[in-house]
């Protein structure tokens, strides 16, 4: 039996992994999250992760425009796709919440040495 999927093991010691957090705004609903950076291309792995954030307190008044204190609240957020192209990246996110929330998206890329063997 054969399986259903390939297994491919890599060294990604010379890999090159980069971290961004992008804060987005005030969303709420469907929205499709396109971050451009040239570092990206189709053979770049990436992982995200979004959360609803607010300024450190103490802050509040004069850090709306950069928050960074994470809120672990009710509201629901769920991405849905994440794909690359040469040059950056598409995120499908949905937050179930009636009003728009300060959104953040931390990303990890990874980019190999090598690409990807392509199917034959």
């Amino acid at each position: 039996m054969s399986e259903p999927f390939e297994v491919h093991r890599y060294d990604f010691r010379a890999a090159k992994c980069i971290v961004c957090r992008f804060y987005w705004g005030e969303l709420n609903g469907w929205w499709d999250l396109k971050l451009w950076d040239q570092s990206v291309n189709i053979d770049t792995i990436v992982f995200a992760s979004a959360t609803e954030v607010w300024p450190p307190p103490g802050e509040r008044e004069t850090s709306m425009l950069f928050p960074r204190e994470a809120n672990f609240g009710a509201a629901t957020y769920t991405i849905h796709n994440i794909s690359t192209f040469d040059g950056g990246i598409n995120l499908r996110l949905h937050i179930d919440w009636d009003t728009p929330l300060r959104t953040r998206v931390d990303y990890l890329w990874i980019n190999r040495s090598e690409p990807f063997p392509r199917p034959s």
